[in-house]
Parts: C-alpha cells; structure tokens; sequence
C-alpha cells in the first residue's frame, strides 16, 4: 500500500496539488486550520465551523451529523487502585451495565512505565443531548467552551456528581476507577455520515468522510482502508475525477454501514426496556472490530 500511494503521489502530485485539501486539528491552540494544497485557505475556530463549510459547499448531509453520548473517560495508575484490584483492572477488559449506559475499563502501558507495567483505561458512556452537553461544557465562570471543554475547566461540582453517579450506579471495583483517577475527561461522542466522499477532483478519507461511534473500534482500520483505496484508484491511471468516482464507490458504503453499527450498538447501549441478558449480550457480541449490523455479518472490508 506503500508503494502505491508513492507511486499515485509521484504521478499525481502536479495535477492534484492545486484541488486537494486536509484538515489538520491544532490540539495544543485548540483551532482547525483547512489547507488548500500547500497554502492556508482558511482557519476556522472549531470542529462546528469546518463541518459548518462542508455543509454550506453540499460536502456533507446535514442530517446527518448527531450527538447522543457524552463520554466520562479517565487513565488510572497502579498507585490510585486497591492493589487487590491490579489484576482484574489492569489484566482485562471489564463493562458494567448500569440502565441506559455503558461502563468500559480497557487494560494499557502505563504511560512512561516500566516494561509490562500496566493500568488501565476506562470510558463510560451516559446519555446526553446537545442542551446538556452545552451546559456540562460551561466552566465555573459561566463561559460556554461549546460541545468540548478543556478537562482542568470542567466544574468541580460535576466531577463530585459523576463520582457520586460511579458509587450508586456502578460495581464497586470500576466505580473505584472513576472515584481513583486524578483527571476525568468529558468527550461528546458525535457521529458523521457522508452521502458522498467524492466531489469531482476533492475526496474526503477517513474521518473526514465519516466519524463512527468509539463502539466499532475501527477509526484508524477504516481510514488505512481509505487510504488504501484512493491509492488503487489514482494508481490505476486515467481520469482524476472518474478515479474518485471509483473510491466513493468503493468506500462510501462501508463507511455509513459503519456509522449505522455504532448507531446500532449505542441504541444497545441507550435501551431502558431491553431484557437485561439480552442487552448485555448484544453489547459484548458486537463491541469492536468484529460483529454484526442488525443481525446481518458485517463485512470484511
């Protein structure tokens, strides 16, 4: 795949430089800047005003762009855990079903460790529409920093509520994860479906194209795919425009069957009246890489 991007690059690069764009998120200035080839076409405040051009220019479908989860994530190290729950946490891969949401603790390196020195990562999933994700979003001064927030902004009376949430709601060793963490994160989850990826001599690849839920565990598996086939396409020669024409066929339905499975997973997730054992069974059949879309297999590619 390498090769053939070098080699579509090479062979492209003169005609494609001038039409083809990337979108770069600046984490540490908090911006999102758009290029047009190599030069700055415009440098837009937030993730709302690049999706916001997308869809004035009919890149994008406005329908279909949605937020339904707001995400409580942390990183919890040996020394903020019981050790008598070092095995459990840190050596696998543990959900809690409290109703309507969804608790996951996913076992890592502890960042700058030792060699096999292990903690653990947890997410856990609640619903939210985006009237409550603006207010959570809101710091202690009263300023509305949108659908994110800086995690140090987050107010302190939130974080005493997720913590209290963990011990009423959870099981005692994974509520210990959310009550033992030095720093709680808040991530809105928001999906993205694109009716088109492919607009005359502009394509869109990965999440550019589509942003599936974290359910599917497959962001950065689809965007090498992506990439993959855009390099086909170009490699084969011949038309720019009617190769693109091949990539948003090739890649624009998997794409949206992969938003509509984390859509699938989270109305899992989100069910109230689902029969328990079902819903846990379907949550932890079809979390990942590998499931089913409503019952039907899900694709290889």
């Amino acid at each position: 795949a390498d090769q053939r991007r070098a080699a579509a690059h090479g062979q492209h690069e003169g005609r494609l430089g001038a039409c083809l764009y990337a979108a770069k998120a600046c984490f540490q200035c908090r911006e999102i800047r758009l290029y047009r080839g190599g030069d700055l076409f415009a440098k837009l405040g937030s993730w709302g005003g690049i999706i916001g051009t997308l869809f004035r220019f009919g890149f994008l479908d406005p329908n279909g762009l949605s937020s339904l989860i707001a995400a409580w994530r942390g990183v919890v190290e040996p020394r903020q855990l019981a050790p008598e729950l070092h095995e459990m946490m840190f050596r696998h891969m543990v959900f809690g079903f409290p109703d309507g949401e969804l608790m996951l603790s996913i076992p890592m390196p502890v960042p700058q460790g030792a060699p096999g020195e292990r903690c653990c990562h947890f997410v856990w999933f609640r619903q939210a529409d985006e009237t409550a994700l603006r207010a959570l979003c809101t710091d202690a001064t009263g300023k509305a920093h949108g659908l994110s927030i800086p995690p140090p902004l987050i107010r302190p009376e939130l974080i005493a509520g997720i913590k209290h949430d963990a011990t009423a709601r959870l099981a005692p060793q994974l509520a210990a994860l959310v009550t033992g963490t030095a720093q709680i994160i808040l991530q809105p989850i928001f999906d993205l479906k694109a009716p088109q990826i492919a607009f005359g001599r502009v394509a869109l690849v990965g999440d550019a194209a589509f942003v599936a839920r974290p359910h599917v565990a497959s962001g950065v598996m689809k965007a090498a795919l992506d990439a993959e086939s855009l390099a086909d396409a170009l490699s084969a020669g011949g038309d720019v425009a009617a190769a693109l024409a091949r990539y948003n066929a090739d890649r624009q339905p998997y794409g949206a069957w992969l938003v509509e499975r984390g859509r699938h997973i989270g109305a899992a997730i989100a069910a109230r009246d689902a029969e328990p054992q079902q819903r846990m069974r379907t949550i932890m059949r079809e979390y990942g890489a590998a499931g089913m879309v409503r019952d039907e297999a899900m694709a290889a590619r």
